[in-house]
């Protein structure tokens, strides 16, 4: 005997075609349709009294198709044309993401993990830049990767992940790095401070009236005078020379933090003692 084969909006019952079919034509007869009606409600309630709920059991399968038969999730990460260094190696398992397909809409079971991406590591490309990374996948719109990932940004893993190293082309002009240098314009005693440091330069760039930063600007601290002058009391320090958003004569006291957007040169300022 044939049977009607179960569906997912009732219980998993066997129902034999014969009579599924008799009750199905008096339903549409034009002369009984609450009869055929009343007969496939009697049917169903009848062949499910000894079976178990489809509920009962759980279908569990790996959410996305791209994952089928993988044991667990990667991310790689691919220099695109350094000239030295190596790229970060992200050396996790990931899980599988896994979904109950038995209801509707499907119930996630195990849910995607979510990563923070890495820096550049040691790689470096002459005459460049790094900015962050952009996945070579593509994913549903309500999984969307962003477009530009940056060292820190968390994202979730939906499949094995690969992303490529972006690079920004340094302008020909650009320094590769500010310094700072502390004056002592005539102390008598201690020692001028040095700032062996080296600033990277800020970049930014405009994009349709739009400015984003490409590198921001670094910060330094202020350095304490440790020198005297006799007759004279400590002022603070003074900047020789104007710099974006910094003019000169600006004095700045020690340990205060301030934006390096340029070589600054800082002369001791002594004020004559009462």
């Amino acid at each position: 005997m044939d049977y009607i084969p179960a569906t997912s909006n009732f219980y998993p019952c066997q129902v034999p075609s014969s009579l599924y079919n008799k009750a199905k034509r008096w339903h549409v007869k034009k002369t009984a349709p609450w009869a055929g009606l009343a007969l496939l409600c009697i049917v169903f309630l009848f062949a499910s009294c000894d079976i178990e709920p489809m509920s009962a059991t759980i279908s569990s399968r790996v959410a996305n198709p791209e994952n089928e038969g993988l044991e667990y999730l990667t991310i790689t990460y691919h220099s695109d044309g350094h000239t030295s260094g190596n790229p970060p190696v992200d050396n996790n398992r990931y899980q599988v993401p896994t979904a109950d397909f038995s209801v509707i809409p499907p119930r996630m079971i195990v849910e995607p993990v979510r990563v923070d991406i890495l820096g550049q590591g040691t790689l470096e490309k002459e005459g460049h830049v790094f900015v962050g990374w952009t996945p070579r996948q593509h994913l549903p719109e309500e999984k969307e990767l962003p477009t530009l990932a940056f060292q820190g940004s968390s994202i979730p893993v939906h499949i094995n992940l690969d992303f490529d190293a972006v690079w920004f082309k340094m302008p020909p002009d650009h320094p590769k790095h500010f310094t700072i240098t502390y004056h002592s314009e005539g102390h008598t005693v201690g020692e001028v401070p040095i700032d062996a440091n080296k600033y990277t330069p800020a970049l930014l760039y405009t994009i349709l009236g739009t400015t984003a930063t490409i590198i921001p600007p670094q910060i330094a601290v202020i350095l304490e005078p440790n020198m005297g002058k006799d007759g004279y009391e400590w002022g603070g320090w003074k900047l020789r020379h104007a710099l974006p958003r910094l003019p000169a004569g600006t004095i700045f006291q020690p340990q205060r933090n301030t934006f390096v957007f340029g070589n600054m040169d800082l002369d001791a300022v002594w004020l004559p003692a009462p």
